[in-house]
């Protein structure tokens, strides 16, 4: 439990020790279900920390034993923790596959919010805002019923997220603080970082880009902070965007060289790749990663 609350207080690290720990002690007394549980709490700290192979690695382990005690509620959070790692690897249609296939398994409603709400996020991961909305929608609103501030505030971001790829920018506004005063009551720094960095990303495009500025410096050493180096290295992107648009080309090139090493460090080629394509766009050269 020590591991599970720990990747929504923004402790991952702490949470693999607690995990560790647990799976420790659950192999000796054998329980499966708790065990998967906790290869499922462990994968979910591992995806947060941006290292994604030893994510899916435990979230497998977590399916299997789902599987091995017939719990469709312990297969389903194992399969979107591998659909969220997929998606944010750029692997898009198995992402989509594997939450839509944690989405047919919930049991009830609560499991059902959360993985729409992954849903969501892996059709937002691929860009597609209209095929995410729907189900960031519906998880948003029985997480709210739930009185679950973390996820209802961290999804609801997400749906402004896409409201804003949509070009909703005024709604996308609106959704963004809410979905960062959720997190911040319920002590949440992941879900009020990406809070920050959409509305960054809302102030950079709107011209407002002293706003843009402290948002995107709050989500960056939010993310710090946690460890979580692959938000970090996206909103390395979007300093560099920053910095270009204040004719700092210089900056620029020293926030993409950031996101293109971390990227290349947790082995996320898709990303790699689109930082350099968007070097070259704004007529900037990079060191080969």
């Amino acid at each position: 439990m020590l591991a599970q609350r720990s990747s929504l207080s923004g402790s991952p690290r702490d949470g693999l020790e607690y995990g560790r720990r647990a799976a420790a002690l659950l192999e000796r007394a054998g329980d499966r279900w708790w065990l998967g549980t906790t290869y499922w709490a462990t994968a979910v700290n591992h995806a947060l920390l941006g290292e994604f192979e030893p994510a899916l690695e435990a979230a497998a382990r977590a399916q299997a034993l789902g599987e091995a005690v017939g719990d469709p509620q312990a297969q389903g959070s194992a399969t979107w923790a591998i659909g969220i790692v997929r998606a944010s690897r750029g692997e898009w249609a198995a992402g989509i596959e594997a939450c839509r296939r944690s989405l047919e398994l919930a049991p009830d409603e609560l499991n059902v919010a959360i993985a729409a709400g992954w849903l969501g996020y892996a059709h937002l991961e691929q860009g597609d805002a209209s095929e995410a909305m729907p189900p960031l929608t519906r998880a948003v609103d029985l997480l709210a019923r739930f009185r679950f501030p973390q996820l209802q505030g961290l999804f609801t971001v997400f749906l402004a997220e896409a409201h804003r790829l949509a070009g909703a920018v005024e709604r996308a506004g609106e959704l963004a603080a809410q979905g960062r005063a959720l997190a911040e009551a319920s002590s949440s720094p992941f879900g009020a970082a990406c809070a920050d960095r959409t509305l960054g990303r809302l102030a950079l495009a709107g011209g407002r880009l002293a706003d843009a500025e402290r948002h995107l410096d709050a989500a960056f050493h939010a993310f710090e902070a946690i460890d979580a180096r692959f938000e970090l290295g996206r909103t390395a992107v979007e300093r560099a965007q920053l910095a270009r648009r204040r004719g700092d080309p210089e900056g620029s090139a020293g926030h993409l060289t950031v996101a293109q090493r971390l990227f290349a460090d947790l082995g996320v080629p898709v990303h790699v790749a689109r930082t350099r394509e968007l070097a070259a766009e704004l007529g900037l050269r990079l060191p080969v990663s």
